[in-house]
């Protein structure tokens, strides 16, 4: 009888590329009985890659209603599956996590993100609050990740902080699927546009990515979601092209279009830690990348020369860049090429998956 495994988000949509479209669909490539329970707009149950998906609609007015009405919803949803393995990606569900694990369940914390160090950019706590508020988390989450069987990272810096903790630690880096990005576009028609695919945020530093693109008279498509209907209205304003929350498929038609992909995130500790998921999205493409000047992005775009590194603050820096490629179109092209090949041979989900399917063998051997 296959492995029975279940995974649980309480934020992240059922189509999360990370939690679905990587992980779920390669460990039922591998002959594991999977389950992922999100939430959404429509509740609805189907089958999709082997992953069967159960979609729960839980009305929320709040925050707080978030972390209580809805992860209170995932896990009376995870008891009837009684599945053998429990996969969960929220901090949210952490509490959730160790219910299961007391109830003789294997269960597994996968930590997208720096938990501490995000809670210093949350703009809805106050500012003499976060530091507080962010020792404590840390305190919170190391408690209970102590308690489970095991923890997936994204970076090798936010592993070393749980490996003192747990025993069983792995990073599995969010880098895109060669399956996904079989091919891709050539150059012989014209590129005029740049793109930002993602989370269109101010931290991430969408309004000075659209100026400087203003400023050289490149238009700029945007796909993702805002993090506020206002400020989609200002950048909207400035000029940028939208295309909206978009699937895979219509991710790769922007990219195929455009001769440079925007990476420029705001300096914060949780963003020069990981490199995102988007920069390994633009390799893939073949497409060179205009990213922020962080050391752990440098090492990457500079020695395998796949684009440029910016001051993510300085409109001047990021329109220089632009300006550049759109200049010297061959140039841009090798710098797409050399994203490709090293995206091939060495920054690539197929390469990845093997961590976490090793992982879920010796846990249902144990």
């Amino acid at each position: 009888m296959p492995y029975r495994v279940c995974h649980l988000t309480s934020v992240h949509s059922i189509t999360d590329v990370r939690i679905f479209v990587k992980e779920c669909s390669s460990l039922a490539a591998n002959g594991f009985d999977v389950t992922l329970i999100a939430c959404g707009e429509t509740a609805f149950e189907d089958t999709l890659n082997g992953v069967k998906r159960i979609s729960l609609k839980i009305p929320v007015k709040n925050r707080l209603q978030r972390m209580t009405l809805i992860t209170k919803a995932v896990y009376e949803e995870a008891l009837k599956l009684n599945a053998d393995l429990y996969h969960f990606h929220d901090p949210e569900l952490l509490f959730t996590g160790l219910k299961l694990k007391r109830k003789g369940k294997r269960v597994i914390y996968d930590a997208h993100e720096d938990l501490p160090q995000q809670i210093l950019q949350k703009d809805y706590i106050p500012r003499f609050l976060r530091k507080i508020v962010s020792l404590v988390s840390e305190k919170i989450e190391n408690f209970y990740v102590k308690r489970l069987d095991a923890v997936i990272t994204v970076s090798d810096i936010i592993a070393e902080r749980f490996m003192a903790i747990s025993e069983s630690v792995i990073v599995c880096h969010n880098y895109a699927s060669l399956t996904e990005f079989e091919t891709v576009s050539d150059w012989t028609l014209l590129r005029t546009n740049i793109c930002y695919v993602g989370e269109l945020t101010k931290i991430r530093g969408i309004i000075e990515v659209v100026r400087a693109a203003k400023k050289t008279g490149v238009p700029i498509e945007l796909a993702g979601r805002f993090e506020s209907e206002l400020l989609q209205e200002q950048i909207i304003n400035e000029g940028a092209i939208y295309h909206g929350l978009v699937n895979r498929e219509e991710v790769k038609k922007v990219l195929s279009g455009c001769f440079a992909g925007m990476v420029t995130f705001l300096p914060a500790p949780n963003h020069e830690k990981a490199c995102p998921n988007k920069l390994f999205e633009y390799m893939a493409a073949a497409i060179p990348v205009i990213a922020s000047d962080f050391e752990a992005w440098k090492s990457i775009v500079e020695e395998f020369k796949l684009g440029i590194c910016v001051d993510p603050t300085k409109i001047e820096s990021i329109s220089d860049a632009i300006s550049y490629l759109k200049n010297n179109p061959q140039i841009a092209r090798q710098m797409g090429l050399n994203g490709r090949k090293v995206f091939e041979e060495k920054y690539n989900w197929q390469i990845e998956e093997k961590k976490i399917i090793a992982l879920y063998k010796k846990l249902s051997l144990n």
